[in-house]
Formats: C-alpha cells, structure tokens, sequence
C-alpha cells in the first residue's frame, strides 16, 4: 500500500482497494475486473507491452495505474525537513495575501524513498500546449513517455519535469495531467503564464498570419490592449484550480527529494541520491530587458499601426486581484513597456520560505546532492537571442525575471530548467548551467523546435553516472539543449546587443509585410 502524506495536512491518502473508487462495496466487481485484468495481461504482456499501458488498455483510471505502479516501485511518500504547521503559518506572513492559496499547495516538501538498487531517470519538457485537439495532443500521446532503456524498465524510476504551459483550459489540463501521471512515475510541475490565463472558452492558437508580431503568444484580433475580463474571477482564481487539480491528479506541485532508503546507513559512493527537484515561482516584469530596441523604420511603422502591448494575449487573457497589482500597472507599467514588477516581487516570495529553510538545513548536511530547479520565465537575458534575431522583438519585456535569478543564485542548482520563449537552447552563465526543451506549438514543429520534436524529452539526470564518477552530480556532461542552434550560435559568436540591424529573415519579413501593407 502507498500512502502520500503532507507536512501541513493532516489527511492521508490510500491508493488501491482502500481508496474509496474501489472500496468494500465493489470488491465483488473488482474480482471481475481482475480477473479480465490478468488475461489480457498475459496477452499483452506477451508482446512486450509494459503493465502500466495493459491496466489503461482494459479501462483502469489513471489513479489506480499510478498506485500500482508506485507500490510496484514501493515508494514511500512522506514529508521531510524539520517544518511544522508554526513555521509554515510564520512563512505565511511574509507572503502578498492573494497569493496565500498559491503557496499553500506548493511549499509542501515531498521526499520519495526508493530501493537502493533502482536507477533514476529524469527528464525535462516545457510548454507542451496540449489543448484541444492540436497536433500537440497527438505528439503528446505517442511521443512523451519514458524512453526504452538498456535495463529492465521495473529497474528504473522515471521522472518527468515540465516547466509549464501544459495547455489554456481546465479540461485538457486534466486530460494531460492524467495521463502523465499514468506514464510516468513521478511528474513535477509549475504553472506558466498560459494557466493564469481566465477565459469562459477554450481558446485554439491562431498563428498563421503574416505579421511581425506574429509570436505564439499575440493575439491578432485583439484591438483593445485595455480590455480585460469582465468577470469576478481572477488569475490567482485560475492557479489555484490547475494546481489542485494537479494535485488531486498525482502531479507533484512543490519541492520533491528522491533518496533511497535507509540512505545514512549505506557506505558506498554509487548512485548516491539525494536528487532535489525544486520548482521556482516567478512572473516577469519588463525592466529584466535592459537592451536597446531595434529602431528600424518598419519596425516602428509596424509598432505604430498596432502596439505590441495591443497584441500580447497575457494583457487580455489575465486578470489579477487589485491588491496585487491593477490592469493599467499591469499592461503599462514601468514606462509603459508592460509587466508587473510588483507581480515578480509577489511570486518571487513564494520561494523564500523553502530557499531560507534549505541553506539552513539541507545544504551543509549532504555533499552529494544533486539540485535540478525548474521555472516558467527566463532567468537571463543571455538564455534569449538579441532582439535583431527575433520575429517579435517586443518579446523580451514579458519573458524575464531578476528576481528568478536572484533565486536560482541562492539555490545553486546543478541544472535550472526553464520555458516560455520556445527556443531551445542551453548555456552556462556565471558557473550555473540552463537550459529550455520545448515543444512549442504546432507551426513550430517544423521551425526552431523540430529537434524536440524529433527527439522527444530531455534526459536532464541519470544516477547510473553516479557509478564511474561518484562526485558527479548525474546530470549529463551534454544535455541535447546544450547541442542546439543557438548554443552552439554563442558558442562561436560573442553576444552583441548593441547590434540594431534586423537578421536577414527578419529584414525578409519586414519587406513583405511593408509590401501587403502598400497594396492595402
């Protein structure tokens, strides 16, 4: 039996035939299910398909398969580092009160305890965009599950980490979060900026037409940048509904440590663990842009006839609590470039609690852990490509955080995972490795994010790299993001911002979009 305990929750819950879905009342029907169960089992089983795909296959929800597969793995789940409910409620203080839902459902620490001899894989994906029925959904359901390995598959631990934008809608929210949950043994998770956004419907991306601002994120049909949603709900409303839906669907939503049990009483270096996998909450807010603008003529005429603040789907789709921040800071803000800096400050709080807690308790005590910290935002203004390189140049006033720096530089993780520019890349700045894995939206598929495509998640630790090399820290000497276009672009060429002459694609774009316009 699997138990899943919280530090500042004093309920459990049981997996298996003591959940209530398949209590006493149905124990009778669930001999029937078992028994058909066991003979398809044999048949599939037979063809090498694995058990968890044979449980779906005859109809068993994604709860019950994750239970199998955790007892299988006799993982035990139980809250760790000394915090009772009095440090929780002190940590409560110093956060913005609209934001107290939020950190309620992802300060809780998880620590996984795993047999000594079982391989851990981790891997990484960001922005998925599985709404609707996109071609997304499809990749997503043939594509995003753990890769075959050259040991038994009951010998590995799988671990996907996505660093949001999983998709708009609370529906293929749900859809998604299952049926990761039931391909992969663990799943960490933080919210982007595309589940804040508050909508009555779903909404499909359109980004077919031929426009300079034309990014996954603007909406060309929105001619009003003021208009928000006239409605009671808000964006913090909408995260705290996506996260407890996660939660409820076994997505892991806080800090998660991995160790094997027992682990103070081994005495060998091999496949040391433990292996932190620590979400960072952030916003982004524009003056995180400090290079200048490109001044092209028909880059200006084009901000002119509609503005980027017009187009940015984030200023129609969100809607926050005024004690936060209002719509005109929020649309406007520092000289009327967009972003919220009280918003980044807000969500950067969210971090501080776990951050103080760590440095005091967990970093001096364990020489071998390996940290891999995830965020939505780009931390660093040298993770996205000069403005001269980029469609929508405007772009880099809403993607960046200092305060997520700030953040990361008092983590010092092994690895900091982040999204939100579908570009893939990955560097090492200031000794701290990054990286971004995609998969973007669908016209990208063939575009900056083929290679996601084709290759499928990132493997971002593996604890069999532990074996030659014990002070490793498991993380790959070359992720596939490291190998990308424009890692090894700054690989070659120093960054040069003070360069203000549009790309040559760009300069292609420019023209055809001043030549439609004359004909209008």
């Amino acid at each position: 039996m699997v138990v899943v305990t919280s530090r500042t929750t004093s309920f459990s819950h049981y997996y298996c035939c003591c959940c209530p879905r398949y209590g006493p009342r149905r124990q009778s029907s669930l001999v029937t299910v078992v028994t058909t169960i066991m003979l398809v089992s044999l048949f599939r089983l037979a063809q090498g398909l694995p058990l968890s795909r044979t449980l779906q296959a005859v109809g068993m929800p994604s709860s019950f398969v994750r239970g199998k597969r955790r007892q299988r793995d006799t993982a035990l789940f139980q809250s760790t580092m000394n915090h009772n409910d009095n440090h929780h409620q002190e940590s409560d203080k110093n956060i913005h009160p609209s934001l107290r839902p939020i950190h309620s459902l992802t300060s809780h620490i998880t620590t996984i305890n795993l047999p000594s001899n079982q391989r851990v894989l981790a891997y990484c994906l960001s922005d998925l965009h599985a709404d609707g029925t996109s071609d997304n959904w499809s990749w997503i359901t043939d594509r995003c599950v753990p890769p075959p390995t050259t040991t038994s598959h009951d010998q590995c631990y799988n671990i996907l980490i996505v660093p949001g934008d999983m998709a708009n809608s609370i529906p293929s929210l749900r859809r998604c979060f299952r049926f990761l949950a039931a391909h992969w043994d663990a799943v960490c998770y933080c919210v982007g900026n595309h589940e804040a956004w508050v909508q009555d419907e779903e909404v499909e991306e359109d980004n077919d037409t031929e426009d300079l601002h034309d990014s996954p994120e603007c909406n060309v049909d929105n001619d009003d940048g003021n208009a928000a949603n006239n409605c009671e709900r808000t964006s913090v409303d909408q995260l705290t509904d996506v996260l407890n839906l996660a939660k409820e669907e076994g997505i892991h939503v806080g800090p998660v440590c991995l160790q094997y049990k027992n682990q103070n009483d081994r005495n060998d270096n091999d496949n040391k663990l433990p292996l932190w996998m620590v979400p960072l909450q952030s916003f982004y807010h524009s003056s995180w842009d400090t290079e200048p603008d490109l001044q092209d003529p028909a880059i200006l005429a084009a901000e002119q006839r509609r503005s980027f603040r017009q187009r940015w789907n984030d200023f129609r789709n969100m809607k926050w609590p005024t004690a936060l921040t209002t719509h005109e800071e929020f649309t406007q803000g520092e000289n009327g470039r967009g972003g919220s800096l009280a918003l980044a400050r807000a969500f950067g709080d969210l971090n501080t609690a776990f951050l103080d807690s760590f440095e005091k308790e967990e970093r001096p005590v364990s020489t071998h852990t390996t940290i891999l910290s995830f965020s939505h935002y780009v931390p660093r203004i040298e993770l996205s490509p000069e403005k001269r390189f980029l469609i929508a140049p405007q772009l880099a006033r809403v993607i960046g955080s200092n305060r997520l720096e700030e953040d990361i530089r008092r983590l010092r993780p092994d690895l900091h995972l982040f999204g939100h520019t579908h570009i893939p890349i990955g560097l090492k700045c200031d000794g701290i490795r990054y990286a971004q894995w995609p998969l973007g939206y669908p016209k990208e598929a063939t575009r900056q994010c083929r290679t996601v495509v084709a290759t499928g998640p990132m493997l971002v630790f593996d604890s069999s790299l532990r074996q030659s090399q014990p002070s490793a820290s498991g993380v790959p000497s070359c992720t596939e993001a490291e190998q990308s276009h424009w890692s090894r672009h700054y690989q070659i060429y120093k960054r040069d911002p003070n360069n203000l002459e549009p790309a040559p694609w760009l300069r292609e774009r420019l023209e055809r979009i001043g030549r439609r316009t004359a004909r209008k």
